[in-house]
C-alpha cells in the first residue's frame, strides 16, 4: 500500500501539532466504558477502507440484520493507539456491532492491525468478550486478515471465529492473472504486502472461518472498478490450507463496483448475513472457490 508524506517540513510540523492537539482533546472526551459481563455475546467489529471513518459501514451492517435488534458501539483510534469511545454498551445489550474509525486512515495495515489488538484488549477488559467476528472492507479487509495471522502474537485477546473481507486488495491494484476462468493457483507477480501475508499464513487460527468477496462490474476489466478480482481472491493463496472453512463469492454488474459492494448490494448483504448468522461451518475443513466468471 502506498504511503503519503508531506514534503515541506514546516507543513509537517504544523500538521502534526494540529493532529496532536485534536487527538488529545478527543481522547480526553472519551466515554468511559463500564465493566460488565457480555461474555455470551459475539460482537462483530467493522473496519473501513483507506480514507474512511467509523461511519462508513453502518448502513451495510444494518442491511445484514433483518431488522433484528443490534447495539452499535463507536470508537476511534489515533496513530498512538489512544482509544476514543463515542458511546458505551450496557448489560442489556445484545448482538453488539462495533464500528472502528482509524484517525490515521491511510496508515499501513500492520498499524491498523496493532490498533485492533489494542482495542480488543480494552474491550475484553471491560466486557469479557470471549469470541469475535470481523468484517473488513478494502484495506480494512487486509488489516483484518493480517490481524488474523498475527492474533497468536498477542495476549488477552478473544478468539476469532469468522472473518469477512470485502474487496480487499491482497495483490494491491495489479491486474495480473485476471482471466476467465479464474481458477488460478498462483500470481505471476506478487506485491510486497502479498509476500507479508504469505510469510505468516501458517500462524492463522486453524478453526477460523473465512469469506472473501470480490466484484466484477462487467466491463472486461475483471475488477470492481478499483480492485482486480485476482487481487481480491489472492486470499485463496493464503487462507484455505490453514483455516477450517474458506469461501469466495463474486458479485456482478454495476452494483459490484468497489464502493457498491457495501452500498445497497443485496447479494453481498445476503452472503455476509448467511455466513455470519445462518450457515454453520462445522466438520472437516471446506473450500468453496470461484473458478469461472458467469457468461455475459
Amino acid at each position: 500500500m502506498k504511503k503519503y508524506f508531506l514534503k515541506l517540513s514546516c507543513c509537517l510540523a504544523l500538521f502534526l501539532s494540529g493532529c496532536s492537539s485534536t487527538t488529545q482533546s478527543e481522547h480526553a472526551n472519551t466515554i468511559e466504558q463500564p465493566t460488565i459481563n457480555l461474555s455470551k455475546q459475539i460482537p462483530i467489529l467493522f473496519l473501513h477502507g483507506s480514507g474512511g471513518s467509523e461511519n462508513d459501514l453502518i448502513a451495510f451492517a444494518e442491511s445484514i440484520t433483518d431488522d433484528q435488534a443490534v447495539t452499535k458501539l463507536m470508537v476511534t483510534i489515533d496513530g498512538h493507539n489512544h482509544l476514543t469511545y463515542l458511546n458505551q454498551l450496557s448489560d442489556k445489550n445484545k448482538r453488539p456491532f462495533i464500528f472502528i474509525g482509524f484517525k490515521d486512515n491511510n496508515a499501513a495495515i500492520e498499524d491498523w492491525s496493532k490498533s485492533l489488538a489494542t482495542l480488543l484488549q480494552d474491550l475484553t477488559r471491560h466486557y469479557q468478550f470471549q469470541t469475535i467476528n470481523l468484517v473488513g472492507f478494502s484495506n480494512g479487509g487486509l488489516a483484518a486478515g493480517y490481524f488474523a495471522e498475527t492474533h497468536s502474537e498477542y495476549h488477552n485477546l478473544p478468539s476469532l471465529d469468522k472473518l469477512v473481507m470485502i474487496g480487499a486488495p491482497f495483490n494491491d491494484l495489479t491486474p495480473l492473472n485476471n482471466t476467465d476462468p479464474l481458477d488460478f493457483n498462483d500470481l505471476s507477480t506478487k506485491d510486497t504486502y502479498f509476500d507479508k501475508f504469505l510469510q505468516k499464513k501458517e500462524q492463522l487460527p486453524s478453526d477460523l472461518n473465512v469469506l472473501a468477496i470480490a466484484g466484477d462490474i462487467g466491463d472486461a476489466s475483471f475488477s470492481d472498478s478499483v480492485v482486480p478480482i485476482s487481487s481480491a481472491f489472492g486470499s485463496r493463496l493464503i487462507f484455505p490450507d490453514h483455516v477450517r472453512y474458506y469461501e469466495e463469492q463474486l458479485s456482478y454488474g454495476q452494483a459490484a463496483s468497489h464502493v457498491g459492494l457495501i452500498s445497497d448490494n443485496k447479494d453481498v448483504s445476503n452472503w455476509v448475513k448467511n455466513f455470519l448468522f445462518v450457515s454453520k461451518q462445522t466438520g472437516a475443513p471446506q473450500q468453496n472457490i470461484v473458478s469461472h466468471l458467469k457468461k455475459r
